[in-house]
């Protein structure tokens, strides 16, 4: 796990990586979720496991795209298998270390676990990424706070 503080050395780290943020965001627009859109409508249904089914069958077509390790991830949470998850997180940011939604996701990971300080390094990357703000920010800055202030973070939320 990269162990990133706050501030310039995350800009810097993103900067030098140079990669680009596929952010997935469940659109609105079907037509803009392209091949994914069957995992969001079971994702939506809270059918982690039949996600997983789908997407097992897209990782040859898929698997070197970061939305689709994000989606994985995101379901193996879901479904409690938080090892899974976090490897497949990493394979996400690895392909794209400036996406979003993984590092909203993976900082919930490390929520789910107690890790505070893991997801304060995922905040850091998303206040680099997003210095204006965004959703995803500020949804992972306040279930931080609430963690700490003896709301415990139970993933139902996200």
């Amino acid at each position: 796990m990269i162990g990133v503080g706050k501030g310039v050395g995350v800009v810097a780290l993103l900067a030098m990586l140079g990669a680009p943020s596929t952010a997935w965001a469940f659109p609105q627009n079907e037509d803009a979720l392209g091949p994914f859109t069957a995992i969001e409508a079971l994702l939506k249904q809270e059918e982690y496991g039949q996600a997983l089914d789908v997407l097992g069958q897209m990782e040859t077509s898929h698997g070197e795209e970061a939305d689709y390790w994000v989606l994985r991830a995101y379901s193996q949470r879901k479904a409690g298998d938080i090892e899974s998850s976090r490897a497949s997180y990493l394979r996400a940011l690895e392909i794209d270390p400036a996406h979003i939604r993984g590092r909203n996701y993976f900082g919930y990971l490390h929520l789910t676990v107690g890790d505070i300080a893991g997801a304060e390094a995922q905040l850091a990357f998303l206040e680099a990424l997003c210095p204006s703000g965004c959703a995803e920010r500020d949804d992972l800055a306040k279930a931080i706070e609430d963690y700490k202030f003896g709301d415990p973070y139970d993933g139902l939320k996200y």
